[in-house]
C-alpha cells in the first residue's frame, strides 16, 4: 500500500511540476492567437473522444471526466491568459 501511495505522490508532483511549466509557456508565448488555435486543433479530439468514450464504457466514465475537466480547465487558462496577453500589448 505504501507504494502505492508512493507512486500516487509522485504522479501528483509530475502534474504540478507540468502545469507550472505550461503556465509559464502560455504566459511567455509570443503570438497568443497562434497558441489558441494550436491548443484547439490538437484538444478538440481529445475532448470528443473522452465524451464518446464516457458512453461506450461507462467503468472508464470517472477518468474521462476528469479528462474533460482538466482539458477545459486550461482552455479556459489560455483564454484568460490570452486576453491578459492582448491587453498588454496594445
Amino acid at each position: 500500500m505504501e507504494s502505492i501511495a508512493e507512486a500516487i505522490i509522485g504522479l501528483q508532483a509530475g502534474q504540478i511540476a507540468q502545469a507550472r511549466m505550461l503556465r509559464a509557456i502560455i504566459s511567455s508565448h509570443p503570438d497568443h492567437e497562434a497558441l489558441r488555435h494550436a491548443w484547439h486543433s490538437f484538444v478538440a479530439p481529445s475532448i470528443a473522444e473522452a465524451e464518446l468514450s464516457k458512453i461506450s464504457d461507462p467503468r472508464r466514465r470517472a477518468m474521462h471526466e476528469a479528462l474533460s475537466q482538466a482539458l477545459a480547465d486550461w482552455d479556459e487558462y489560455l483564454a484568460r491568459d490570452s486576453s491578459r496577453g492582448e491587453s498588454r500589448q496594445r
